[in-house]
């Protein structure tokens, strides 16, 4: 499949996606914020072809809600 070189110069836990007819390569920050104090509270990173509803649940915070997302 590769020459011997070329899997330690691919990065193979990231993938290529599309959104709004552009094509994107490599990794996506999810973040979840204190709105008030402006904290990172919890942080994941995937790679670009994970939507963030995959996510969604894994950021939330029971004790840091307001009632709002």
């Amino acid at each position: 499949m590769f020459s011997d070189n070329k899997p330690r110069q691919k990065d193979v836990e990231t993938h290529w996606t599309m959104k709004h007819g552009e094509t994107h390569y490599g990794y996506k920050s999810h973040i979840s914020i204190n709105r008030k104090h402006k904290v990172i509270r919890k942080y994941a990173i995937t790679s670009a072809e994970v939507h963030d509803s995959q996510i969604f649940k894994e950021l939330l915070d029971e004790n840091n809600n307001n009632g709002s997302i």
